[in-house]
């Protein structure tokens, strides 16, 4: 539109595959993680004069890629554009990064000259020439190669394309309105397309041709995409964080060990000389997760009591709801015996 900034955003180019990106100024504090990549398709899959350039970036919370491609030529080579796809698909890299993929994008849009032509099974090349110069273009695209491979699932898979009402884009004669009449005769056929793949809303608003460029043998075409974008509302997203942070505290104070004694002291009386006395404590888990228990000396100690006391089992597991029966021996070699008192401490 008229009276808005454009800025661009990258470029990459691929021997005559060439991405620009531009974007309005205004977007660009919500962009971010801008890369590019490129993968060559040529002869003996190497050299750069077919294959594809990409570039990815972030808008907001949501991850976009456009790709810009141009695929195997020639009537006959359906296949080898398919695997052209599927290498370009598959292999696109960013940042030499190998999780930094296409697979990984919210919305990918897949541009440029992808070579399908009309497949002349049912038609002679006279008719296709005679339909597309009569704007008769229903009967052709029912035959057109993309389609048919498309509703074959092996390529393009989760692509969409918005309906072509616009006359076949290869091939013309430079310069102007006719179809080939070079001694080739090449047969018209929508060789130039924009496809799309979101996980989130994308409307089509235009998708046309450009018959009035005439420089080349082909007619540019383009598309008004309209993309949904996700974005974090700051004050519900702080809402949620302390609800979260709550919730993880409340979690954590449950998992904490809870117990209960059935009694916190011991009295033994009348200990004599080489008798031993038992007295128990019940051990409960009062929580909702199981403990561990261990008795332990204390810092200057080395052992956990006085030789005249024995602890059976010194250490446990507990299971929530469960208990345990704690026993405290006690049996004196020395003489006099006297009152003996064990507290919880």
């Amino acid at each position: 539109p008229r009276g808005v900034d454009y800025k661009q955003l990258k470029h990459i180019r691929l021997v005559g595959i060439l991405l620009v990106v531009y974007v309005r100024e205004t977007l660009l504090p919500r962009i971010s993680d801008v890369y590019v990549g490129y993968v060559s398709t040529g002869i003996m899959g190497m050299l750069g004069n077919k294959g594809g350039v990409s570039v990815k970036f972030n808008i907001d919370m949501t991850t976009v890629a456009i790709v810009n491609s141009h695929l195997a030529a020639h009537q006959e080579m359906v296949e080898r554009r398919n695997q052209d796809y599927r290498d370009i698909f598959t292999k696109m890299r960013f940042n030499n990064d190998e999780t930094n993929t296409l697979k990984n994008c919210d919305i990918v849009v897949w541009v440029g000259d992808l070579n399908y032509r009309v497949s002349n099974d049912e038609f002679t090349a006279e008719e296709i020439r005679s339909l597309a110069e009569k704007w008769e273009i229903g009967p052709l695209l029912r035959f057109d190669q993309l389609r048919e491979q498309r509703n074959k699932h092996v390529v393009f898979e989760e692509f969409v394309e918005e309906t072509i009402n616009f006359m076949p884009t290869y091939k013309y004669d430079p310069g102007t309105d006719k179809f080939d009449t070079s001694e080739k005769c090449r047969m018209p056929a929508w060789c130039d397309r924009i496809l799309w793949k979101s996980n989130t809303s994308v409307k089509c608003e235009d998708y046309r041709s450009h018959p009035i460029h005439k420089l080349s043998d082909h007619k540019p075409v383009s598309a008004v995409l309209v993309l949904q974008t996700r974005v974090v509302d700051g004050q519900r997203k702080q809402v949620v964080l302390d609800e979260i942070l709550k919730d993880l505290d409340r979690q954590a104070n449950d998992s904490l060990p809870q117990a209960a004694l059935n009694r916190t002291e011991l009295a033994f009386d009348g200990v004599k000389y080489m008798e031993a006395q038992e007295q128990p404590i019940t051990l409960k888990n009062t929580g909702t997760d199981l403990f561990e228990f261990e008795f332990i000396p204390k810092l200057e100690d080395r052992s956990i009591c006085a030789p005249w006391l024995t602890i059976e089992p010194q250490k446990g597991v507990v299971d929530p709801g469960n208990f345990m029966i704690i026993n405290f021996t006690v049996i004196s070699t020395t003489r006099p015996s006297r009152r003996l008192e064990l507290t919880a401490n």
